[in-house]
């Protein structure tokens, strides 16, 4: 008998050895179509241990752009251009660890729970790319995790599920701290601003990073979009598609997504499920006749009720479309654009956009 429990007890961890084995290596993700090692792990230096300064302290011009985030209570700001200096943040609200993600070249930003499969992570570049945007690697498996997929796509996790938390917010300094008059901003070196920022000019081009291998033609490469997975299913909307507001539906649940009509690149889409709302246009703002008027920023009607926030991020459609696959457009452009006109969208509004604020 013991003979027998020995071998089963060999064979048990034989086949945990080859299941555990049975993952993508780093030389498998190279052959991957849009994957791109682009320099060493950790060259760009995620932050493990995020300082923070009052907002009165802090030294931000008001139109600079910054990552907010509103959760448990609590506000922080994330100026972007330091972002792009880190693009990873190891963050915390109470005792629930957060990962702050900025992915420069496809211009999304993202928060996700820390916590996966019951274990508490630590994350930083890879120094790779999928389709644009950026892989993380953890440092407790070494696995490798899209941010746009949401999971990991290689390594001991592969398949194991990021859960992405809709707290995150693209805004100005002055919006931001003014909904928000408590919030706090990220530090480096006691630093909280930095002007330069070194993709205005990759922005501001019809190029992307590399030629893309058989685009998904139906919108341009780069054209701005606001891409999210609702029951399973994945869509995107454009910016254009947004601007002033668009109420229409993801598969049977009717949703709203908004803009201010003329924003920049760097702004937030807001995107909710409607529930039994009843969003009506009147002149440039919606409202609920029971309801009342509706904040699209805030996600709040007049009445103090709020709309659920659909967890999604604004990119580059190449990126979405060459990770999600097949996605359904939402409200598309009647005509395609002839050519590109990123400068126009670009084109900084912060004074209009703290008025909508």
């Amino acid at each position: 008998m013991k003979r027998l429990n020995l071998a089963v007890l060999t064979m048990t961890a034989a086949l945990a050895a080859a299941v555990a084995s049975d993952f993508r290596t780093l030389e498998d993700l190279k052959n991957i179509d849009g994957f791109d090692k682009m320099m060493e792990r950790g060259q760009i230096r995620a932050v493990f241990d995020p300082q923070f300064t009052p907002a009165n302290k802090a030294s931000l011009p008001d139109n600079a752009w910054v990552i907010g985030v509103a959760h448990e209570g609590v506000a922080k700001a994330y100026a972007i251009n330091m972002m792009n200096r880190c693009e990873v943040v190891n963050d915390a609200w109470g005792d629930k660890p957060v990962l702050i993600s900025w992915s420069p070249l496809a211009q999304a930003a993202s928060a996700f729970s820390r916590t996966v499969n019951g274990k508490t992570l630590e994350f930083e570049s890879s120094g790779a790319l999928m389709h644009g945007a950026h892989v993380l690697q953890d440092t407790e498996s070494d696995s490798f995790w899209s941010v746009v997929a949401d999971e990991a796509v290689g390594g001991p996790m592969q398949g194991a599920k990021l859960a992405r938390l809709p707290i995150v917010e693209k805004t100005t300094w002055s919006a931001w701290k003014a909904r928000n008059p408590g919030t706090s901003v990220m530090t480096l070196s006691d630093i909280s601003f930095i002007s330069e920022n070194p993709y205005d000019g990759y922005y501001k081009s019809p190029k992307t990073y590399k030629p893309v291998k058989k685009p998904d033609r139906r919108l341009d490469d780069k054209m701005p979009i606001f891409g999210f997975v609702h029951k399973g299913k994945p869509y995107a909307i454009s910016f254009q598609g947004s601007a002033g507001g668009w109420k229409g539906k993801a598969g049977k649940d009717a949703v709203f997504f908004f803009r201010p009509p003329r924003s920049n690149l760097y702004q937030s889409t807001y995107a909710y499920v409607l529930g039994g709302a009843n969003l009506k246009k009147k002149g440039d703002a919606w409202a609920d006749k029971s309801k009342g008027a509706f904040d699209p920023i805030q996600g709040v009607f007049e009445n103090g009720e709020a709309l659920a926030r659909i967890g999604g991020a604004d990119m580059y459609w190449h990126v979405w479309s060459k990770t999600q696959g097949k996605a359904k457009i939402l409200n598309p452009p009647r005509k395609k654009r002839k050519q590109f006109d990123a400068p126009k969208e670009m084109t900084t509004n912060a004074d209009d956009l703290t008025k909508r604020n």
